[in-house]
């Protein structure tokens, strides 16, 4: 298939429609074991005797570090948050900040976006740059790995 000539988003739709068979073709030679040793599970990750994995593309991996990081503000380090927050005001606020994130965990999250309101994308972007995507998307070690033009997170 000739991609040359095509605009990245026609690139990126085909990239979307690519079978699933390329993603494990990726994953089995990242691992060193045949394709026929890969399942996948019903949430899209892939099941081996070596562990369990998410194979995602360029364009899928953005997205998805995007998503656990928006969902996980709440776990962020306070003075990190504050540096993309609309608002800045004194030192007590921060201590503030911190004392409710600890208190209402996860049920913070929804406050911690509303502070950082339009700043999430470069929030995003820092923390990312900061630990790489595999923090975010490889919940066993952290680690991102690449075959075959997948990038590779290990979930168990």
């Amino acid at each position: 298939m000739k991609l040359q000539g095509l605009s990245k988003k026609q690139i990126r739709k085909i990239a979307q429609e690519l079978p699933q068979n390329d993603k494990v073709i990726a994953l089995a030679d990242f691992l060193g074991i045949t394709s026929d040793e890969i399942e996948e599970s019903r949430y899209g990750e892939f099941v081996t005797s070596e562990g369990d994995y998410r194979v995602l593309s360029e364009e899928e991996a953005d997205e998805a570090v995007k998503v656990e990081i928006l969902d996980s503000l709440w776990a962020f380090r306070t003075d990190f948050i504050f540096n993309f927050m609309i608002i800045k005001t004194n030192p007590n606020v921060l201590k503030a900040i911190q004392q409710m994130q600890e208190s209402l965990s996860e049920d913070a999250n929804d406050i911690m976006k509303a502070l950082v309101g339009e700043n999430i994308d470069e929030l995003v972007n820092e923390a990312v740059s900061s630990a790489g995507r595999g923090h975010f998307l490889s919940s066993y070690d952290g680690e991102e790995n690449e075959s075959g033009g997948f990038f590779i997170y290990r979930t168990n």
